[in-house]
């Protein structure tokens, strides 16, 4: 007997240890986090759908233009070219500078928020955490996620209109500009 207890000690401390006194987990929290990741993915693969080379270009067309068309802006001009003046020049300096600015932060939210998640999964699946403690960090996690993902929405929303608004006002801009541009090259 004298044997007998300390292999018992010795055997059962790490078997308690690694397997019956585990926590069970909450497979509601594990579906959810996968939901989750699942919308991040998502949006990651949106935000990876810009073209951003294009974006780039743009702005460097736009740099080109952004002093000629300010002037243009303080001249007299009919209410339909300053409509097109202001649009183009809002967008390109507003919304698409902060496409441009703000793409790599966000991308890098998406893929930290990512793992962050995968992280939370394996200590709630593997009981690693008391259910009120999990349940917290699933709240703050949801939280986190949902201001990435709305982050990202947004920069792709604004992506898209600033492609939108350079198709539709680019050209009326160029031939505003173009006698500006002309005579500044002489």
């Amino acid at each position: 007997m004298k044997h007998t207890l300390p292999l018992m000690f010795v055997i059962g401390v790490p078997l308690c240890a690694h397997t019956g006194c585990k926590r069970s987990f909450d497979a509601a929290h594990v579906a959810e986090l996968d939901s989750m990741m699942t919308v991040v993915d998502s949006a990651a693969h949106a935000l990876n759908g810009i073209d951003t080379r294009r974006l780039h270009a743009l702005d460097s067309a736009y740099a080109l233009q952004r002093e000629p068309l300010l002037a243009h802006l303080k001249d007299t001009v009919n209410a339909t070219t300053a409509t097109a003046l202001g649009n183009y020049h809002r967008s390109m300096s507003g919304t698409l500078d902060r496409v441009i600015h703000e793409f790599d932060r966000v991308s890098e939210e998406l893929g930290r928020t990512r793992t962050q998640l995968e992280q939370l999964k394996h200590d709630v699946q593997h009981g690693l955490l008391a259910p009120e403690q999990g349940s917290n960090f699933l709240s703050q996690e949801r939280a986190f996620t949902e201001r990435t993902v709305s982050n990202a929405r947004a920069l792709v929303e604004n992506a898209n209109n600033a492609l939108h608004t350079w198709e539709a006002y680019h050209g009326r801009v160029d031939s505003v500009l173009l006698p500006t541009t002309k005579d500044t090259l002489r």
